[in-house]
């Protein structure tokens, strides 16, 4: 739930992000580039989506790192986190685009 709310409130001030990014890239441009970063959090949200909603990598914790507290932040952490790097594929994604 709580991702879904991150999301929204992210989503709503994507383009006022993307326009500071634009500015931040002018005045000091990227080693890497911004066609590449953007690519990279792209396969990064791919990832997210395959290993914490797929659940391809919780086979990789043991069954009792999911139990109690921690395996409950475990869980409740990723769909968060995941959250996060959609809105920043998305921002930077925009800020590759003209302004206005």
């Amino acid at each position: 739930m709580l991702a879904f709310i991150f999301l929204a409130s992210a989503l709503s001030r994507v383009r006022l992000d993307a326009a500071i990014v634009r500015i931040e890239r002018k005045r000091h441009p990227e080693a890497l580039g911004a066609q590449p970063l953007a690519f990279a959090l792209g396969l990064a949200a791919v990832a997210g989506v395959q290993l914490l909603y797929v659940g391809t990598g919780y086979r990789l914790l043991s069954c009792p790192m999911l139990a109690g507290i921690w395996g409950d932040t475990v869980i409740g952490v990723g769909p968060l986190v995941f959250a996060y790097v959609v809105v920043a594929a998305l921002t930077n994604l925009l800020a590759l685009g003209p302004e206005g």
